[in-house]
């Protein structure tokens, strides 16, 4: 969906972490990993720590997987995002900031604003997060019912997580 002013408020309801190892114009990952666990039938390793693609340079990409409900024309919506490489120090950042304050993640409207980077010859945004204030009742009744019905979908790796460039190896 579109981002207005590249920023975007919700309730975070939801993260996974994700990895996958996926080769050129394969429908599926050789190998995957929801929160550092296995999800193929033949992984690489016996978990994600151990793996030698899972190193830092490795060939086996790290993403975290935001799932937020946002208002959007009036009406409240579940989103899902990936988080590329490069935004996950911002969303750590913003994960520690919360702890210090005591705050659990869906207590809190989360600010996620898109800042461009520019390097060499490269272009990219990184999901920068702050906070907008803590979530009100409604907001907090939503995004329980949005986490109920996300439990019984979870747990998918899809090409729709990877489809950034340099996520599939030629």
């Amino acid at each position: 969906e579109d981002v207005p002013g590249n920023m975007l408020t919700g309730i975070v309801f939801a993260v996974e972490s994700i990895r996958a190892l996926w080769m050129h114009g394969d429908t599926t990952p050789l190998c995957s990993a929801l929160e550092n666990k296995p999800t193929v039938d033949e992984p690489l390793s016996d978990s994600c720590h151990s793996c030698k693609e899972g190193v830092i340079g490795g060939r086996c990409k790290p993403k975290m997987r935001l799932w937020m409900l946002v208002l959007v024309e009036g009406e409240w919506r579940p989103i899902g995002f990936n988080l590329s490489p490069t935004s996950l120090k911002h969303w750590n950042g913003h994960i520690q900031r919360l702890s210090r304050s005591r705050l659990p993640l869906v207590a809190v409207r989360t600010v996620v604003s898109l800042q461009d980077v520019k390097k060499n010859n490269y272009r990219w945004a990184e999901a920068i997060f702050s906070m907008d204030g803590l979530a009100d009742a409604l907001e907090l009744k939503k995004a329980k019912a949005a986490l109920d019905e996300f439990n019984e979908f979870r747990q998918v790796i899809s090409g729709r997580d990877f489809v950034e460039p340099g996520d599939k190896l030629d």
